[in-house]
Protein backbone atom coordinates (compact mmCIF):
# COMPACT_ATOMS: atom_id res chain seq x y z
CA UNK A 1 0.00 0.00 0.00
CA UNK A 2 2.86 2.37 0.99
CA UNK A 3 4.73 1.34 -2.21
CA UNK A 4 1.34 2.29 -4.04
CA UNK A 5 1.67 5.67 -2.49
CA UNK A 6 4.39 6.87 -3.38
CA UNK A 7 4.59 5.46 -7.04
CA UNK A 8 1.01 7.26 -7.55
CA UNK A 9 2.63 10.70 -5.29
CA UNK A 10 6.12 10.97 -5.85
CA UNK A 11 7.01 8.31 -8.93
CA UNK A 12 10.59 10.68 -9.36
CA UNK A 13 12.15 9.23 -6.46
CA UNK A 14 11.88 5.85 -7.68
CA UNK A 15 13.31 6.60 -11.12
CA UNK A 16 16.83 7.20 -9.22
CA UNK A 17 16.68 4.03 -7.15
CA UNK A 18 18.63 1.02 -8.51
CA UNK A 19 17.19 -1.76 -10.38
CA UNK A 20 18.05 -4.09 -7.71
CA UNK A 21 16.52 -2.11 -4.88
CA UNK A 22 13.24 -2.50 -7.11
CA UNK A 23 13.70 -6.19 -7.53
CA UNK A 24 14.25 -6.42 -3.78
CA UNK A 25 10.94 -4.28 -3.41
CA UNK A 26 9.06 -6.71 -6.43
CA UNK A 27 10.18 -10.20 -4.44
CA UNK A 28 9.64 -9.08 -0.71
CA UNK A 29 6.08 -8.39 -1.86
CA UNK A 30 6.12 -11.60 -4.34
CA UNK A 31 7.27 -13.44 -0.83
CA UNK A 32 4.26 -11.85 1.13
CA UNK A 33 1.56 -13.64 -1.50
CA UNK A 34 3.54 -16.64 -1.76
CA UNK A 35 1.16 -19.73 0.20
CA UNK A 36 4.07 -21.49 2.17
CA UNK A 37 1.53 -22.87 4.18
CA UNK A 38 -1.21 -24.34 2.16
CA UNK A 39 1.92 -25.87 -0.16
CA UNK A 40 2.89 -27.39 3.28
CA UNK A 41 -0.21 -29.12 3.76
CA UNK A 42 -1.21 -30.21 -0.28
CA UNK A 43 2.08 -32.45 0.05
CA UNK A 44 1.30 -33.74 3.18
CA UNK A 45 -2.70 -34.40 1.45
CA UNK A 46 -1.39 -35.77 -1.77
CA UNK A 47 2.39 -35.40 -3.38
CA UNK A 48 1.58 -35.71 -6.98
CA UNK A 49 -0.94 -32.31 -6.70
CA UNK A 50 1.79 -30.89 -4.72
CA UNK A 51 4.80 -32.11 -7.47
CA UNK A 52 2.35 -30.31 -9.51
CA UNK A 53 2.09 -26.74 -7.93
CA UNK A 54 5.93 -26.90 -7.91
CA UNK A 55 6.61 -27.99 -11.64
CA UNK A 56 3.67 -25.27 -12.57
CA UNK A 57 5.39 -22.92 -10.32
CA UNK A 58 8.82 -23.42 -11.76
CA UNK A 59 7.70 -23.10 -15.34
CA UNK A 60 5.89 -19.79 -14.41
CA UNK A 61 9.19 -18.35 -13.62
CA UNK A 62 11.44 -19.31 -15.88
CA UNK A 63 8.75 -19.04 -19.11
CA UNK A 64 6.17 -17.11 -18.36
CA UNK A 65 2.42 -16.73 -16.88
CA UNK A 66 0.53 -18.58 -19.81
CA UNK A 67 3.50 -21.64 -20.15
CA UNK A 68 2.96 -22.30 -17.01
CA UNK A 69 -0.78 -22.47 -16.84
CA UNK A 70 -0.61 -24.53 -19.92
CA UNK A 71 2.19 -26.73 -18.23
CA UNK A 72 -0.41 -27.25 -14.89
CA UNK A 73 -3.47 -28.12 -16.81
CA UNK A 74 -1.77 -30.65 -19.02
CA UNK A 75 -0.25 -32.60 -15.80
CA UNK A 76 -3.77 -32.29 -14.30
CA UNK A 77 -5.21 -33.92 -17.50
CA UNK A 78 -2.32 -36.69 -17.53
CA UNK A 79 -3.17 -37.23 -13.55
CA UNK A 80 -7.08 -37.15 -13.88
CA UNK A 81 -6.38 -39.82 -16.74
CA UNK A 82 -4.07 -42.20 -14.18
CA UNK A 83 -6.27 -42.38 -11.60
CA UNK A 84 -9.30 -43.22 -13.32
CA UNK A 85 -7.37 -45.72 -16.00
CA UNK A 86 -6.67 -47.47 -12.40
CA UNK A 87 -9.12 -47.28 -10.18
CA UNK A 88 -8.73 -48.28 -6.39
CA UNK A 89 -9.69 -51.73 -6.19
CA UNK A 90 -9.91 -54.39 -2.77
CA UNK A 91 -11.26 -57.61 -1.95
CA UNK A 92 -14.24 -57.40 0.26
CA UNK A 93 -14.87 -59.11 3.79
CA UNK A 94 -17.40 -59.11 6.25
CA UNK A 95 -16.90 -56.61 8.96
CA UNK A 96 -16.92 -58.17 12.71
CA UNK A 97 -20.56 -57.74 14.51
CA UNK A 98 -22.23 -56.13 11.59
CA UNK A 99 -24.04 -56.99 8.06
CA UNK A 100 -21.57 -54.25 6.26
CA UNK A 101 -18.30 -55.13 3.78
CA UNK A 102 -15.02 -53.38 3.30
CA UNK A 103 -11.67 -53.76 2.02
CA UNK A 104 -9.70 -56.16 3.84
CA UNK A 105 -7.13 -53.78 4.17
CA UNK A 106 -9.03 -51.34 5.28
CA UNK A 107 -10.70 -54.24 7.86
CA UNK A 108 -8.00 -56.38 8.70
CA UNK A 109 -10.29 -58.34 10.87
CA UNK A 110 -12.61 -58.62 8.04
CA UNK A 111 -14.03 -62.19 7.72
CA UNK A 112 -13.67 -63.98 4.71
CA UNK A 113 -14.87 -67.04 3.19
CA UNK A 114 -13.28 -69.83 1.29
CA UNK A 115 -14.47 -70.33 -2.18
CA UNK A 116 -16.55 -66.89 -2.47
CA UNK A 117 -14.57 -63.66 -3.70
CA UNK A 118 -16.27 -60.00 -3.14
CA UNK A 119 -14.05 -57.77 -5.00
CA UNK A 120 -15.26 -53.67 -5.05
CA UNK A 121 -14.13 -51.07 -8.01
CA UNK A 122 -13.81 -47.82 -6.68
CA UNK A 123 -14.82 -46.03 -10.05
CA UNK A 124 -17.30 -46.00 -13.07
CA UNK A 125 -16.30 -48.96 -16.07
CA UNK A 126 -15.04 -47.24 -18.95
CA UNK A 127 -12.97 -47.47 -22.32
CA UNK A 128 -9.96 -45.93 -20.24
CA UNK A 129 -10.09 -48.67 -17.21
CA UNK A 130 -12.03 -51.57 -18.64
CA UNK A 131 -8.72 -53.59 -19.15
CA UNK A 132 -7.54 -52.69 -15.69
CA UNK A 133 -10.86 -54.82 -14.35
CA UNK A 134 -9.84 -58.02 -16.51
CA UNK A 135 -6.23 -58.35 -15.54
CA UNK A 136 -7.26 -57.78 -11.88
CA UNK A 137 -10.24 -60.40 -12.34
CA UNK A 138 -7.65 -62.87 -13.75
CA UNK A 139 -5.24 -62.20 -11.28
CA UNK A 140 -7.38 -63.21 -8.52
CA UNK A 141 -8.83 -66.28 -9.75
CA UNK A 142 -4.66 -66.91 -10.96
CA UNK A 143 -3.43 -66.60 -7.03
CA UNK A 144 -6.52 -68.73 -6.08
CA UNK A 145 -5.45 -71.44 -8.42
CA UNK A 146 -1.26 -71.14 -7.31
CA UNK A 147 -2.41 -71.45 -3.74
CA UNK A 148 -5.12 -74.67 -4.26
CA UNK A 149 -8.10 -72.90 -3.35
CA UNK A 150 -11.35 -73.85 -5.21
CA UNK A 151 -13.02 -70.70 -6.10
CA UNK A 152 -16.78 -70.94 -6.80
CA UNK A 153 -18.25 -67.53 -6.59
CA UNK A 154 -16.95 -63.86 -8.11
CA UNK A 155 -19.31 -61.21 -6.48
CA UNK A 156 -18.41 -58.04 -7.86
CA UNK A 157 -19.19 -55.14 -6.01
CA UNK A 158 -20.80 -52.06 -8.08
CA UNK A 159 -21.54 -49.84 -5.38
CA UNK A 160 -18.56 -47.39 -6.26
CA UNK A 161 -20.01 -47.72 -10.18
CA UNK A 162 -21.71 -44.68 -11.10
CA UNK A 163 -21.49 -45.25 -15.11
CA UNK A 164 -21.01 -48.24 -17.78
CA UNK A 165 -20.09 -47.47 -21.55
CA UNK A 166 -20.40 -49.91 -24.34
CA UNK A 167 -16.45 -50.65 -23.62
CA UNK A 168 -17.22 -51.44 -19.80
CA UNK A 169 -20.01 -53.95 -21.31
CA UNK A 170 -17.51 -55.61 -23.51
CA UNK A 171 -14.97 -55.82 -20.30
CA UNK A 172 -18.22 -57.61 -18.09
CA UNK A 173 -19.34 -60.30 -21.08
CA UNK A 174 -15.40 -61.26 -20.99
CA UNK A 175 -15.16 -61.09 -17.45
CA UNK A 176 -18.21 -63.23 -16.85
CA UNK A 177 -17.13 -65.82 -19.79
CA UNK A 178 -13.71 -65.80 -18.44
CA UNK A 179 -14.97 -66.84 -15.12
CA UNK A 180 -17.66 -69.46 -16.61
CA UNK A 181 -14.78 -71.68 -18.21
CA UNK A 182 -12.86 -71.42 -15.10
CA UNK A 183 -16.42 -72.57 -13.25
CA UNK A 184 -16.66 -69.96 -11.30
CA UNK A 185 -20.33 -67.76 -10.82
CA UNK A 186 -20.35 -64.26 -11.36
CA UNK A 187 -22.72 -62.39 -9.37
CA UNK A 188 -23.25 -58.24 -9.34
CA UNK A 189 -23.97 -56.73 -5.88
CA UNK A 190 -24.79 -52.93 -5.34
CA UNK A 191 -26.09 -51.70 -8.72
CA UNK A 192 -26.86 -48.37 -9.41
CA UNK A 193 -29.89 -47.76 -12.03
CA UNK A 194 -27.34 -45.98 -14.80
CA UNK A 195 -25.58 -48.77 -14.89
CA UNK A 196 -28.59 -51.27 -14.53
CA UNK A 197 -30.49 -49.63 -17.02
CA UNK A 198 -27.21 -50.11 -19.40
CA UNK A 199 -26.99 -53.95 -18.17
CA UNK A 200 -30.85 -54.54 -19.17
CA UNK A 201 -30.24 -52.45 -23.11
CA UNK A 202 -27.37 -54.63 -23.56
CA UNK A 203 -26.63 -59.00 -23.66
CA UNK A 204 -25.20 -58.69 -20.19
CA UNK A 205 -28.58 -59.57 -17.95
CA UNK A 206 -28.76 -63.07 -20.33
CA UNK A 207 -25.39 -63.88 -20.15
CA UNK A 208 -25.17 -63.47 -16.11
CA UNK A 209 -28.78 -63.99 -15.13
CA UNK A 210 -30.90 -61.75 -13.48
CA UNK A 211 -31.04 -64.08 -10.42
CA UNK A 212 -27.42 -63.13 -10.11
CA UNK A 213 -27.59 -59.92 -9.06
CA UNK A 214 -28.36 -58.35 -5.80
CA UNK A 215 -28.89 -55.53 -3.70
CA UNK A 216 -25.98 -55.83 -1.67
CA UNK A 217 -22.77 -57.82 -1.05
CA UNK A 218 -24.93 -59.38 2.11
CA UNK A 219 -27.90 -60.61 0.25
CA UNK A 220 -25.79 -62.08 -2.24
CA UNK A 221 -23.59 -63.59 0.22
CA UNK A 222 -27.13 -65.19 2.23
CA UNK A 223 -27.79 -66.77 -1.25
CA UNK A 224 -24.70 -68.44 -1.76
CA UNK A 225 -24.89 -69.94 1.75
CA UNK A 226 -28.37 -71.10 1.05
CA UNK A 227 -27.45 -72.74 -2.35
CA UNK A 228 -24.71 -74.56 0.03
CA UNK A 229 -27.45 -75.52 2.65
CA UNK A 230 -29.88 -76.57 -0.22
CA UNK A 231 -26.89 -79.25 -1.70
CA UNK A 232 -25.94 -80.15 1.84
CA UNK A 233 -30.05 -81.40 2.31
CA UNK A 234 -30.21 -78.92 5.22
CA UNK A 235 -33.32 -76.71 5.28
CA UNK A 236 -33.53 -73.26 4.81
CA UNK A 237 -36.72 -72.79 5.96
CA UNK A 238 -35.87 -72.92 9.70
CA UNK A 239 -36.83 -70.30 12.27
CA UNK A 240 -34.25 -70.89 14.37
CA UNK A 241 -31.27 -68.17 13.78
CA UNK A 242 -28.07 -68.87 12.85
CA UNK A 243 -24.70 -67.07 11.83
CA UNK A 244 -23.99 -67.98 7.98
CA UNK A 245 -19.90 -67.54 8.37
CA UNK A 246 -18.67 -67.46 11.80
CA UNK A 247 -19.30 -69.67 15.23
CA UNK A 248 -19.08 -66.88 17.07
CA UNK A 249 -23.16 -66.48 17.87
CA UNK A 250 -22.96 -62.67 16.23
CA UNK A 251 -25.09 -61.34 13.64
CA UNK A 252 -27.79 -64.59 14.28
CA UNK A 253 -29.54 -63.86 11.38
CA UNK A 254 -32.92 -66.15 10.06
CA UNK A 255 -31.66 -67.51 6.06
CA UNK A 256 -35.43 -67.73 5.03
CA UNK A 257 -35.75 -63.82 5.42
CA UNK A 258 -33.06 -63.48 2.65
CA UNK A 259 -33.51 -66.72 0.63
CA UNK A 260 -34.43 -66.07 -2.10
CA UNK A 261 -33.65 -62.63 -3.00
CA UNK A 262 -33.79 -60.73 -6.92
CA UNK A 263 -32.93 -57.37 -8.10
CA UNK A 264 -35.85 -56.28 -10.44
Amino acid sequence: MALMIIISGVPRLIFWLPRSVLAGIVWNACIGMFPYEKMMELSKIDTKDSYIVIITLLCTALWGIFEGIEVGFGLSIVLLLQRTSKPHCSVMGRVPNSMMYGGITTWPDAITTNGIIIFRVDGSLYFGNCNYLKRAVQVLVDRNRRHNKRLLYFILDCHAMNDLDSSGVLALDTVAKYLHQNRIILMMAGLKYPVMKVIKRSHLANLIGTEHFFFSDFHAHMRIYGRIRLCKGLPINSDVPFDYIDKKNHNLIKLVQFFPVFVN
